[in-house]
C-alpha cells in the first residue's frame, strides 16, 4: 500500500482525531499512554475509545462532523459549536487530560485539519 493510498490517507485522519480527542487517555495500552497517542490498531481501538469520552465530547465531535456535512469552515464549525454546551465539556476534557498528564490545555484551534 502506498504512502498516500485512501487507506493510509484515513488512517492517518483518524489517527489525527483521535490525539484532538484525546483518546489515548482511555485506552489500555501502555505503549498508547505512554505516547499520548494511539500505537496501536485505530480502526479497532478508535470506537471503542470513542465510546468512553464523556457525551458532551462525543457531542462536539458530532457537531463538527453536521458542519463539515454542511460545508461550513473548521473556524465556522468552532464558532457554531462555542455556542452550545458542547465546547465547554471540550474544553473541560482538555483540561481534565492535561491535569492528569501534567500538561497544559491546549487550544483547540492548533489542531485545526486533522481530516
Amino acid at each position: 500500500m502506498s504512502e498516500s493510498s485512501p487507506d493510509k490517507k484515513s488512517d492517518r485522519a483518524v489517527r489525527g482525531w483521535s490525539r484532538v480527542l484525546s483518546l489515548w487517555h482511555l485506552c489500555g495500552n501502555a505503549a498508547c499512554i505512554r505516547a499520548r497517542a494511539c500505537r496501536g490498531n485505530i480502526r479497532a481501538c478508535g470506537p471503542r475509545t470513542f465510546a468512553l469520552l464523556p457525551p458532551g465530547v462525543q457531542d462536539w465531535f458530532a457537531c463538527l462532523l453536521e458542519a463539515k456535512d454542511e460545508g461550513l469552515s473548521f473556524d465556522e464549525a468552532l464558532q457554531r459549536i462555542d455556542e452550545t454546551p458542547a465546547a465547554q465539556a471540550f474544553a473541560e476534557w482538555n483540561a481534565a487530560v492535561a491535569a492528569s498528564g501534567g500538561e497544559q490545555p491546549r487550544d483547540r484551534r492548533h489542531d485545526r485539519r486533522c481530516d
